[in-house]
């Protein structure tokens, strides 16, 4: 969000001193912009993936160093050492390919980015003189402004050069903007399971029946907008001071027939069909597989 407050101030304010100082120039100028956005996102898509592509070469080479070494007597005993060493040969020169690559594509972007910046000095160069000497030919004013006793030229040289800096500083910026709001687009979304868990309500009785209805439709609505599942409702409130509430507990506890899941995985039942019996003063682990149907006791 930081990054987004900087380059959008950075954006609005190098566009606007571009135009204060010459309109007409800033205006020639934004015909560069697109090229200059277009390639600055380009820069950055690449230095943000670099690692990740960098990881991904070297994945299979060291794939094959762990194979070797886990299996190290399996590969003697099978004469395999130049067989590994090939491949671990190839998948290093994959890697070496795909680094060098890297490195290619990044300096040709930024090689392009300079490019399209220099490029921007021929509107400056052609435009900007010509509207200086037009009216330095009509007038007879000073282009550089140094001058007391002589009207300054519009646009001044300050002007032209004020133009170019903000339109292209201004223009630079746009594709960091998208991708800080990418990353805040990103980031709520990532949060917004946490923040349905955080602040469902616990059904209560007695609770009148056009509230049930109205948390049912923005219930509804907040699923559309979720890519997950949404939670049910709480039905046992911890935090409820009704109640009774005994201060020790000791008693005879039985399942029977009892069905569970989790309430973001409700497909992969845990309990399916339970029977259970505990008895006071034991104490009962159930373990099995994740999400299983078959849950074996362990009395201890």
């Amino acid at each position: 969000m930081g990054d987004g407050v900087q380059f959008t101030i950075t954006a609005l304010l190098g566009f606007g001193f571009g135009f204060w100082c010459s309109w007409k120039l800033s205006l020639i100028i934004l015909g560069v912009v697109p090229f200059m956005a277009i390639i600055t996102g380009w820069v950055l898509k690449l230095n943000q993936t670099k690692t990740a592509r960098a990881n991904e070469s070297y994945a299979k080479a060291g794939s094959i160093v762990f194979s070797a070494v886990s299996s190290i007597r399996t590969i003697l005993s099978l004469n395999a050492v130049e067989e590994v060493i090939s491949k671990f040969e190839d998948a290093t020169q994959e890697a070496f390919l795909g680094a060098t690559g890297q490195v290619v594509a990044l300096g040709a972007a930024n090689g392009s980015l300079m490019a399209v910046f220099l490029f921007s000095y021929i509107p400056v160069t052609l435009y900007g003189s010509y509207l200086m000497y037009t009216d330095l030919v009509e007038t007879g004013c000073d282009p550089s402004g140094a001058i007391s006793d002589n009207d300054s030229c519009n646009p001044r040289a300050f002007q032209v050069f004020g133009a170019l800096m903000g339109i292209t500083f201004g223009g630079a910026v746009l594709p960091q903007i998208s991708a800080s709001l990418e990353a805040f687009v990103g980031a709520r979304s990532a949060c917004y399971p946490a923040l349905v868990a955080m602040y469902r309500k616990t059904a209560r009785e007695g609770q009148d029946q056009k509230t049930i209805e109205k948390d049912e439709v923005k219930s509804k609505s907040l699923q559309r907008r979720s890519t997950t599942l949404s939670l049910p409702t709480y039905e046992i409130d911890t935090s409820s001071p009704d109640g009774v509430k005994p201060e020790s507990v000791m008693g005879h506890i039985n399942f029977k027939n009892v069905s569970f899941s989790y309430p973001t995985r409700l497909g992969a039942e845990v309990y399916n069909g339970l029977d259970l019996d505990i008895k006071p003063g034991t104490t009962v682990a159930l373990c099995g597989p994740s999400g299983g149907k078959y849950i074996s006791k362990i009395l201890c």
